[in-house]
């Protein structure tokens, strides 16, 4: 009798190989993803900084005051003219000069926040900028002043 099909003995060989290729892969993939959303965290960051100059730049024609931009709660009249993430929240602070002097962006894994007064460089920004200390739950506007003061 020639009947075709894997015996129970050799399904439970490919499970268990299977399985343990899956044990010792699994780390390795979860902490790229992890590396990789904080890479894109970071982009992030420096694109809002980015953007924060050049819009007060665009704007200082017509004011020459040091300005805010901010998109921490539904209030969307001071934010930038982004795309992204909804959950990607920042408030940037700029000086007349259009230098972006204090920043606080969080998505509600990572946060950073950065207070220079001699202005902030986004490609400066990097993974050593990335913080815990910050409380981002239930975030409003004037607790984000105070943090950038």
């Amino acid at each position: 009798m020639n009947r075709k099909g894997f015996t129970l003995v050799e399904l439970l060989a490919v499970i268990a190989i299977v399985a343990v290729l899956s044990i010792t892969v699994a780390p390795n993939i979860i902490s790229t993803f992890n590396k990789s959303k904080k890479q894109n965290f970071i982009t992030e960051t420096r694109e809002v900084c980015r953007e924060a100059s050049n819009t007060y730049l665009r704007e200082a024609i017509i004011t020459a005051q040091a300005k805010s931009y901010y998109k921490i709660s539904n209030d969307t009249s001071h934010a930038l003219d982004l795309s992204g993430r909804s959950e990607f929240k920042y408030y940037v602070k700029v000086n007349t000069d259009g230098e972006v002097i204090a920043i606080l962006t969080y998505d509600g894994t990572n946060t950073i926040l950065i207070v220079n007064s001699s202005g902030i460089e986004p490609n400066d920004i990097s993974e050593s900028d990335i913080t815990l200390s910050v409380d981002t739950s239930n975030m409003t506007t004037t607790k984000a002043e105070n943090l950038l003061r």
